[in-house]
């Protein structure tokens, strides 16, 4: 069973290499006794959706330049 489970969720930035916050945060949990897992959501999404349709990234990644303000 985990003790704690640490995400990265989408839509952190383009992604090139994981945050290292998280690796961080698991490695103390560990050192503590936790058992602890780490999910990158974020390189999920990025698999799913960027490497088989570049178009819908895009709309996902700008979508916020069309909010006002």
């Amino acid at each position: 069973m985990i003790d704690l489970l640490l995400t990265v969720l989408p839509r952190y930035t383009t992604y090139s290499d994981p945050p290292a916050g998280v690796s961080i945060i698991n490695a103390v949990a560990k050192q503590a006794g936790f058992k602890s897992k780490t999910v990158d959501f974020n390189l999920i999404f990025y698999k799913e959706v960027f490497e088989k349709n570049q178009e819908v990234w895009e709309r996902i990644d700008t979508w916020m330049d069309r909010v006002p303000g």
